[in-house]
């Protein structure tokens, strides 16, 4: 009979790699530029949705059936975190991608450093 443990698939763990990845995007420009252009976008969303819910509240003090739907989290955070998903998927992919081309150029340095050591025999 065979041992259970002949079977068992060894993993790497994801522990480093994912601290080396944060790092690498933690300490690049382009994420401090997305960030530095999405408060002006999301701080503009969120005053125009608390502007928005104040006037439907004010119209909400005449009827009390469209006060009792008026919902803070529909009127203000919806429309807050929607800017936000807006300017992520429309500017992530540059953080993404700038990540990845020094990556890439770090490898291509490392191996031709390696290639260009004069061994002695």
């Amino acid at each position: 009979m065979r041992s259970p443990e002949a079977f068992r698939v060894q993993t790497a763990p994801l522990r480093p790699l994912f601290a080396k990845e944060l790092c690498e995007i933690l300490s690049g420009r382009a994420l401090w530029t997305m960030l530095l252009l999405m408060c002006p976008l999301v701080g503009y969303s969120f005053f125009q949705a608390v502007s928005l819910y104040g006037e439907a509240s004010t119209a909400g003090l005449q009827s009390p059936v469209l006060a009792s739907t008026l919902s803070p989290l529909d009127g203000i955070l919806v429309p807050t975190l929607g800017a936000f998903y807006v300017a992520v998927t429309l500017l992530f992919p540059f953080v993404a991608i700038r990540v990845l081309g020094q990556e890439k150029n770090r490898v291509r340095c490392v191996f031709w450093s390696n290639c260009l050591i004069v061994r002695p025999p």
